[in-house]
């Protein structure tokens, strides 16, 4: 997602797991591949202070069946609780150290010029490498 202002992130992190059966919300921004489990690391590391963006929702009631961490005791069911991480950048992240992507391409073409084995760009770095221009994009404003 696209965080619009301070906080928002995990206002939409916390209305998922109130309307879902998820106990782990993760919310990231949209420069992150959630498919790739190493770039959701990536961002958990690199962009989430456990201090200020886990949100722990207490007292979350929950079927036994549905959650098998939930324990009946005395015919009562306990509550449960559910965890919001907000994993989106908070600020600018400063310049990133690599090469264009011109230089890149360059390069990819040499290798495939010379007769090395097919490489495979990861989504992750394709990310990286198209985001000037999205973000060039949007310092334009509407056409």
């Amino acid at each position: 997602m696209k965080p619009e202002y301070p906080g928002h992130a995990k206002r939409v992190g916390r209305t998922v797991a109130n309307e879902t059966s998820l106990k782990r919300v993760t919310v990231v921004d949209e420069d992150v591949d959630i498919r790739d489990p190493m770039h959701m690391d990536w961002a958990l590391n690199a962009r989430m202070n456990p201090q200020h963006d886990i949100l722990i929702i207490d007292n979350f009631f929950t079927s036994a069946i549905l959650d098998p961490t939930v324990r009946v005791r005395d015919g009562e069911t306990e509550m449960s609780s559910k965890v919001v991480i907000d994993a989106t950048e908070k600020g600018h992240p400063g310049e990133f150290s690599i090469p264009s992507k011109e230089l890149m391409m360059r390069a990819l073409e040499t290798w495939k010029e010379i007769g090395l084995p097919a490489i495979r760009v990861p989504r992750r770095t394709q990310l990286v490498l198209d985001r000037p221009a999205r973000d060039a994009k949007k310092s334009d404003g509407p056409n």
